[in-house]
């Protein structure tokens, strides 16, 4: 059996002598259930895709293509918002409350699903969330009035709570180590891409004259329920991991058999449920860089999300522009700068991130510091240019600082999330991504809507969103904080990083 022990030098093995080594894991996973040493991140994805029956790829694009449609409705809801008010008479106000309820839902769910998922399959509690967010989606075209729609939009994020949060920490696990950043980019891209997507061909179903005036708002959430039926069909047919701690287990065993000398920890005891609840939480709170990284994100996603929901309107009465054209290039503008901005800080992370190193934590600590860098860069760059963009007279020149300084935004996106599934270990990563989603939900693009909206209603347009353009101000201190956590632990990876 010690000719069949696999070593950390992947590169230097051959193929037959790799399949026995996978062959010899595996099997040893199968016999033991024994939690082991502290995982390892650096792994051959060949072993986590045999170990789960998962074609990463396959689960990549159907996350990728759900994401895309979840922010789709985002988009569609922005691009109508106008013909929506003025068809149940609210204020602007009202329609930025119906574009943040869904917060109530993802706050109620996403600390459920998180603990739900610890111990059943969590592919299965994302099929489960998508049904009731197609049904949402359905009820929104059917509102008629404020409170029917408010509803309907707060049970999205019923949808959004199962999805979001199991998705990149499953997409980290199962990528091929060298791409990691860029998988959990091209991921990420689909924020941007579904918010252009749906903003665009909102505004072109509602500028459309060949419609009916009374339907044509409603038209495009009816669209993007029929599309994601058969998506989720597909989905629900992938069967995945049996829970997340069984991803934790089964990496710990693994890294338990790269060093099979190394002691055996003792098993935790057992909690309940309620109890690792608040352990977690309290896990989590005691995270310095992980505080710092929410609060950061939150204020870039209170910028992106006021210009969501108002651009193409401040598109309309500022510059004079008609719907179908603010919805295209509102669209083009977002879509391209998603695209180009998500690929380009995935590739920059991959590209100056540290050789892979034996031990977890060291390891992480060192992609911690070069995606914290790479952050920090962006948004000292980014603040400014927003900003100018809100000054401009010329809509051209709007147009072209708004593009940067949204690929500045998105090009941050991929470095950031990576950053909160590498601070935490692997149990832990559906909570902390439920908490950052409900972080940068409650404290962006959740409560913008409403701060903004109330701003529009009572110092104009383009006063309020130079006002939110200044929120990019606040990312620079909490980023450039988190850099220096992460250096001081630099000779103290792991306590922090599990």
């Amino acid at each position: 059996m010690s000719n069949l022990r696999p070593s950390l030098d992947w590169s230097s093995r051959n193929d037959k002598e790799e399949e026995e080594a996978i062959a010899f894991r595996y099997s040893l996973m199968q016999e033991t259930s024994t939690p082991m040493a502290t995982s390892s991140t650096v792994m051959p994805n060949s072993d986590k895709a045999i170990a789960f029956g998962i074609h990463p790829p396959t689960l990549l694009v159907m996350f990728t293509s759900l994401s895309f449609f979840i922010y789709f409705d985002r988009g569609v809801y922005g691009a109508v918002l106008e013909d929506t008010t003025s068809s149940f008479h609210m204020s602007h106000l009202q329609g930025g409350i119906c574009s943040s309820a869904y917060l109530v839902c993802y706050c109620l769910a996403s600390p459920i699903f998180a603990q739900i998922a610890r111990y059943n399959p969590p592919l299965r509690l994302c099929s489960l969330g998508m049904m009731v967010w197609v049904g949402a989606v359905v009820w929104s075209g059917l509102s008629v009035g404020f409170w029917t729609l408010l509803i309907a939009r707060g049970l999205t994020g019923f949808g959004e709570a199962s999805f979001l949060l199991m998705s990149a920490p499953l997409i980290d696990f199962f990528a091929p180590n060298k791409s990691r950043s860029t998988w959990l980019a091209i991921f990420y891209s689909a924020i941007p891409l579904g918010y252009a997507a749906g903003a665009g061909v909102a505004g072109m179903m509602a500028g459309s004259e060949s419609l009916s005036e009374k339907w044509r708002w409603r038209y495009p959430y009816f669209l993007e329920a029929v599309i994601v039926c058969p998506l989720l069909l597909l989905f629900a047919r992938i069967k995945g991991p049996d829970s997340m701690e069984a991803i934790e287990i089964y990496t710990k065993q693994i890294e338990a058999q790269d060093s099979l000398t190394k002691p055996v920890e003792p098993h935790a005891p057992a909690r309940s449920k309620g109890d690792q609840v608040i352990q977690d939480l309290k896990d989590l709170a005691k995270n310095r860089l992980y505080i710092l990284i929410v609060l950061g994100y939150a204020m870039q996603t209170f910028f992106v999300g006021a210009a969501a929901i108002f651009g193409i309107d401040y598109l309309v009465k500022v510059y004079d522009f008609s719907k179908g054209k603010a919805g295209i290039a509102f669209g083009i503008v977002t879509g391209c700068t998603g695209l180009f901005g998500s690929a380009i800080g995935g590739f920059l992370l991959d590209f100056i991130k540290p050789p892979p190193n034996p031990d977890p934590a060291v390891h992480n600590v060192g992609m911690l510091i070069a995606a914290h860098k790479l952050i920090l860069i962006g948004s000292i760059v980014t603040a400014p240019i927003a900003i100018a963009g809100f000054l401009m007279q010329n809509v051209w020149a709007f147009l072209s600082l708004l593009f940067l300084g949204e690929l500045g935004v998105f090009m941050m996106i991929g470095p950031i999330n990576s950053s909160v599934v590498w601070c935490v270990p692997i149990a832990l990563q559906p909570t902390a991504v439920a908490m950052n989603t409900l972080g940068i939900h409650l404290l962006g693009d959740a409560l913008s809507p409403i701060v903004i909206g109330g701003l529009t209603d009572s110092i104009g347009r383009r006063s309020a969103m130079l006002i939110s353009s200044f929120m990019l101000i606040l990312p620079v201190f909490f980023f450039g904080f988190g850099l220096l956590v992460c250096l001081r632990m630099k000779h103290h990876p792991t306590a922090f990083v599990h």
